[in-house]
């Protein structure tokens, strides 16, 4: 089954009418060749959408990258193109997508499957296109909130990867990092990088060096503290044959691996003494002695470097070079902690849930709202890092369509909001109050708000149902 093309535009082109219209009409990708939306182009013009035809699933890339504003798609749904529309659309989950089906497909259980996992919503033949306009705004609407805080991200060539390598964020912290990494990445200017652990460092040394000049060639990572200190030297500069006991044949170091791209050194704070000095020189020099040699190499290479030490004060304790700490940071970047950009938390739940949903490792919708509250109240020691992991533990053991807040390891939003109050405690009222607000969200929330179906749930009249939402003012 396809989802139609109109006829008249060339494949990829806003079609010349809607393309008229305000600048600031939602643009639709379409991918098929039917013609079963042909009689629904002018109401859906009519509300602001300009339509992409796309022919194929094959043409889905090209048309994306010519058409940076699409955020929605339709495509039909069936058994001959299942496999191909779930890899395409677990290949684009930058999108929100439609599904276009016949009503008989609904019983077939990979159809089911697919739509399930992988599309944000589907729609029967014949289309109810007031439904169908009221879903296109939803989704239009998701995309915003989801992708508001990776506007930054961007594609480059036939390569689909994105520059910012999993970078997700739409705080004031956030935007200062993008901002500084567009302005360091051409440059080959060192970078230093700092903040806790867990708070993604690794991913901004990724971005940085993807949107460079260097993109092309390696980018080689040393954790500098994983590394034995006695073999730091022949691991960063390499060393010649017979140089040491071990040392059997000539081995080149990382920085003669990483020639002409970027080395990235992890925990720099950990680096000995005699291994910073000769760091020095060689970000002075861009020549690099082997262990045992007596020749330089020149080098042309690209240091960033990361630390959760602070090396300042590492410097007055005599732990590291003042010398280096300068020449290291030609520019830095200081990553907040989760617990400073609270408005990111959401937006990284739901951006890590789906990446599991489209893996097939999960089968939660999202999170209850209590979750949700669990989540912003929490500390977040371990940052971003333990987030991830709660996330895909919660993924896999949640049986239920939302995920709740003790499926995360997280006390309830109440009890962390009450837990530092004068008396230290709840009454015994205040807690059967709760357990009552509890039950009653989790239900509605299971039942899709479905009063009569939820009374029935919990064994009381609509009457009684109704006034236990309004006294806990639940809608």
């Amino acid at each position: 089954m396809d989802i139609h093309r109109p006829r008249g535009p060339q494949e990829g082109v806003p079609c010349e009418k809607e393309r008229s219209r305000d600048t600031v009409a939602k643009r639709l990708m379409c991918v098929g060749d039917s013609a079963m939306l042909r009689d629904y182009l002018p109401q859906l013009a009519g509300a602001d959408w300009e339509l992409v035809p796309v022919s194929g699933t094959g043409s889905v890339p090209r048309v994306l990258r010519e058409n940076g504003r699409v955020r929605v798609a339709v495509i039909g749904l069936d058994a001959s193109n299942a496999k191909a529309v779930a890899e395409l659309v677990s290949s684009h989950s930058e999108l929100e997508w439609i599904a276009v089906v016949e009503s008989t497909d609904l019983e077939n259980c990979r159809i089911k499957h697919i739509i399930s996992s992988l599309f944000f919503d589907y729609h029967t033949l014949p289309i109810d296109v007031d439904r169908l306009l009221v879903t296109l705004g939803h989704a239009d609407g998701m995309a915003k909130l989801r992708t508001a805080g990776t506007d930054y991200i961007s594609y480059s060539g036939d390569d689909e990867s994105p520059h910012y390598q999993h970078i997700v964020g739409v705080s004031e912290g956030m935007r200062s990092i993008y901002s500084t990494i567009d302005k360091a990445a051409p440059t080959d200017f060192p970078v230093l990088i700092t903040g806790k652990s867990g708070t993604g460092k690794e991913l901004v040394a990724k971005a940085l060096h993807h949107k460079s000049d260097r993109a092309d060639r390696p980018l080689v990572v040393l954790n500098c503290g994983g590394v034995v200190p006695g073999l730091i030297q022949s691991e960063l500069f390499g060393h010649e044959k017979g140089s040491f006991t071990s040392a059997d044949k000539s081995r080149q170091g990382y920085f003669e691996t990483a020639d002409g791209g970027t080395i990235f050194l992890d925990e720099i704070g950990e680096l000995p003494m005699e291994a910073q000095a000769n760091l020095l020189r060689v970000l002075e020099e861009k020549l690099v002695r082997r262990v045992g040699g007596s020749s330089s190499i020149p080098t042309d290479v690209r240091v960033i470097a990361a630390t959760n030490r602070k090396l300042p004060e590492a410097v007055a304790n005599g732990q590291f070079r003042e010398d280096l700490l300068y020449r290291l940071t030609v520019v830095h970047i200081e990553i907040p902690p989760l617990c400073e950009r609270r408005s990111d938390i959401e937006i990284l739940a739901n951006y890590y849930l789906r990446k599991l949903k489209l893996e097939g490792k999960s089968k939660a919708k999202g999170f209850s709202r209590r979750a949700v509250e669990a989540m912003l109240l929490h500390d977040w020691p371990g940052n971003v890092r333990e987030l991830i992991n709660r996330i895909k533990s919660a993924a896999l053991l949640c049986d239920k369509q939302l995920i709740q807040p003790q499926d995360l390891k997280l006390a309830p939003a109440y009890v962390r909001a009450h837990s530092n109050d004068q008396l230290g405690h709840t009454t015994l009222r205040e807690a059967k109050e709760e357990a009552e607000r509890e039950a009653l969200v989790q239900t509605m929330e299971q039942v899709n708000s479905n009063v009569s179906l939820a009374a029935q749930t919990l064994g009381v009249s609509r009457v009684t149902l109704y006034n236990l939402l309004k006294k806990y003012e639940l809608r």
